[in-house]
């Protein structure tokens, strides 16, 4: 037995094809049977299937594989980094604990809640975070393995207008959304104005992406309190605005 798992380690290190090598570790697959087709057609959504293979300790037994809802109980942790590896501090953008205290984050675009089915949204990431490959490393007790995610710069709408501060303002022959504005009124707070009264969805986020706060606006003007002073992009439908809180 030992030789064996001495070839077997050689292999590995060699980097040559070995079926009994690839059986340990992380695999994971595209979903789109069933719901999780539909969810991507309908909302963007991709999941993806999570599946922990063990190898035995006899060669000559079957690997042990648990895919899916099986692994709830396994501690999954999540990473999304432009290190893939994940373990570059400077280039972690959502850490592990960041994701167990908030599994969703900007606002849909990586969504974590059920650890084996993690989905990606383009859509919503390239909304909220530059453009470029970014990396979701899923770890599964000593062992990790990351989803690739190529985010691109968003498309505006065709009667959009460039505004001040990476804002996006719609023409107002459009009116289609509502145009607003948002300003500092504090050191916790951002103010948001609308010309519209009727329900229009905010979301504000922070420099890495992670939403600190999503709501409806109500009334003409809505005050938000912020976590702490630094720089936020607030959006409100299709329209962007960034704000340096001091």
């Amino acid at each position: 037995m030992k030789l064996v798992k001495a070839i077997t380690a050689s292999i590995v290190a060699l980097g040559i094809s070995s079926a009994w090598a690839e059986t340990v570790g992380i695999r994971i697959s595209s979903n789109y049977k069933n719901e999780g087709r539909t969810d991507y057609i309908e909302n963007g959504n991709k999941h993806f299937t999570v599946c922990y293979v063990k190898s035995s300790d006899n060669y000559e037994t079957s690997e042990q594989q648990v895919c899916g809802e099986d692994l709830k109980d396994y501690g999954i942790s999540y990473t999304f980094a432009k290190d893939v590896n994940g373990e570059d501090p400077t280039q972690i953008i959502v850490s592990n604990e960041d994701f167990a205290a908030n599994p969703i984050q900007f606002d849909g675009g990586i969504n974590v809640s059920k650890s084996w089915d993690p989905i990606v949204n383009t859509d919503h990431l390239k909304q909220t975070i530059p453009s470029g490959t970014y990396y979701l490393v899923v770890k599964i007790e000593n062992v990790q393995k990351a989803i690739s995610v190529a985010v691109t710069e968003p498309v505006p709408p065709q009667n959009a207008l460039q505004g001040d501060e990476g804002t996006l303002r719609l023409d107002k022959t459009a009116n289609t959304k509502a145009t607003f504005n948002a300003t500092r009124t504090s050191a916790s707070e951002i103010t948001i104005t609308t010309d519209k009264t009727t329900d229009s969805k905010y979301t504000i986020t922070n420099m890495k992406g992670q939403v600190v706060s999503a709501g409806l606006l109500k009334n003409n003007e809505t005050r938000v309190k912020v976590p702490t002073t630094g720089s936020y992009v607030v959006k409100v439908g299709r329209n962007y605005k960034k704000v340096n809180v001091r």
